[in-house]
């Protein structure tokens, strides 16, 4: 579905627009998944990704609001400052 909705988009489709990538899975072991893969596709479709990418496991559902306010601790000033320019 990702690569269908991503086909939508021509060359440089996402100029200006700020993204995030993030991913689920269910094992650890595909965690570089969303900087390896996921982030160089948003780039060369043009967007700026500003922050290192989500990856959240299964098990870690249930603790989502956690797991999610630990990585925008880091994250939220490097999205906001992007937002800016």
């Amino acid at each position: 579905m990702l690569k269908a909705f991503l086909d939508r988009y021509g060359w440089n489709g996402l100029a200006g627009v700020v993204a995030v990538p993030v991913m689920t899975g269910g094992w650890p072991g595909h965690l570089l998944a969303v900087e390896v893969h996921l982030r160089p596709v948003l780039v060369e479709l043009g967007a700026t990704v500003p922050a290192r990418g989500r990856y959240v496991t299964e098990p870690e559902l249930p603790e989502l609001d956690t797991v999610v306010a630990k990585w925008a601790a880091t994250a939220t000033p490097l999205i906001t400052r992007a937002l800016k320019n």
